[in-house]
């Protein structure tokens, strides 16, 4: 149940039926404060809840999905001890509607700052999903995150990612997953749209066996750096239903191939 409620942080708006362009074309450049420690040449890790956070290995980074009974100091003590960098959700803050905005934003800064005290915390995933939500402030939530002095990064989903301008983040990847339902693109067009798109700097890669059978993480992994796309974060390490990665011995055992390729042990 704890991790159902941690990982429903992420997912409070689900797929809306409204979508609207968040922003016009836009040329971004990259957000670097100096208070910030650097970003891996090549992000490798997992989008995870807090409370699985510590128990990561094959990973240089972990997209932490914050919940405010885990203890911070904890999640940093073991991400320093795995040598991990750390970037923060902030869905469940701006998914949320904007007169939430300021209590949400302080409680979750407060939260991290364990994690920035140890120079652990090198961006914010700001919203997720926001156009296929209908969400018609995302664009103020990223300004609101740079304007703190956050790196910043978005997912969108795939049918609206591909075609919609690039919002002003440091990082930008679709939401494309294969799971057999109503919404489902095959593994092969999704990896072939992050191939072709170069607006899409790092790769969402699918993790999450949704009863399909689907493992094949090398394929992720190769569209990442064949196309030289910035890292490669897998949704999701762990989910309801014994479906993440952290449940499939075979993802886990690719996991760690490919983290050694990297260099990460």
């Amino acid at each position: 149940m704890k991790r159902t409620v941690i990982l429903g942080f992420l997912l409070t708006t689900g797929c809306g039926n409204h979508p609207t362009s968040m922003t016009r074309p836009t040329t971004v450049t990259p957000h670097v404060p100096a208070s910030m420690p650097e970003v891996p040449q090549f992000m490798l890790g997992y989008f995870a809840g807090s409370a699985d956070t510590p128990e990561i290995q094959s990973a240089n980074m972990v997209l932490v999905i914050p919940t405010y009974v885990d203890d911070p100091e904890k999640v940093a003590a073991a991400m320093q001890a795995h040598r991990q960098l750390a970037i923060v959700s902030m869905h469940h803050v701006f998914g949320n509607p904007r007169e939430t905005w300021t209590q949400g934003w302080k409680q979750t800064r407060e939260w991290m700052a364990p994690l920035e005290r140890a120079g652990l915390v090198i961006g914010v995933y700001v919203v997720d999903e926001p156009i296929a939500n209908g969400n018609q402030n995302a664009a103020e939530a990223i300004s609101i995150v740079r304007g703190a002095g956050y790196r910043t990064m978005i997912g969108e989903n795939y049918a609206w990612g591909y075609r919609e301008p690039r919002p002003p983040v440091d990082w930008y990847g679709i939401t494309c997953y294969e799971f057999g339902g109503e919404g489902s693109h095959k593994n092969a067009r999704c990896l072939q749209l992050n191939a072709d798109n170069s607006k899409f700097n790092v790769v969402i890669g699918q993790a999450t066996d949704f009863g399909d059978g689907y493992t094949d993480q090398m394929a992720w992994y190769r569209t990442a750096k064949d196309n030289g796309k910035l890292g490669l974060i897998w949704w999701v390490y762990r989910w309801p239903g014994e479906m993440g990665a952290a449940d499939s011995s075979e993802i886990l055992a690719q996991h760690r191939q490919i983290a050694a390729m990297e260099g990460i042990h």
